[in-house]
């Protein structure tokens, strides 16, 4: 990355901290955090943001909520029953790859070269 690149990426990300900050300074007063709690976690927020400012570091978050990772995340890993199933980047994620609910025929058609892994539920059927 060249350097003017460089410098306008951190102040992209300096503006896009201050938005941040400015919403969790708003949370904070809507919810009743004290100043101190808001405190404590606007100094970890900045911690991290200069820590990832330095391209070889990164920081590891787990979670189910999809809406975090889209925020945050520059790849993706998944992982189950602590099986490593793939690592890809976010963009790679949203335009290659899908979830699918669909029922057992329509999943038994589908060419397994294309299944990376797969949950099976059984729900109770509506009696008519």
């Amino acid at each position: 990355m060249s350097a003017q690149n460089k410098e306008f990426y951190q102040e992209e990300q300096q503006r896009i901290a201050e938005e941040h900050l400015q919403a969790a300074a708003e949370i904070g007063r809507m919810s009743k955090i004290s100043l101190e709690k808001l405190t404590e976690l606007l100094t970890l927020f900045y911690v991290f943001l200069e820590f990832v400012q330095e391209e070889s570091h990164s920081i590891l978050l787990s979670s189910h909520i999809t809406s975090d990772l889209e925020k945050a995340a520059d790849y993706i890993t998944f992982i189950h029953n602590g099986k490593l199933i793939m690592t890809v980047s976010k963009n790679d994620l949203v335009y290659n790859y899908a979830v699918m609910r669909c029922k057992e025929s329509q999943f038994l058609a589908l060419d397994p070269s294309d299944i990376i892994a797969y949950r099976k539920r059984d729900f109770p059927t509506v009696p008519n």
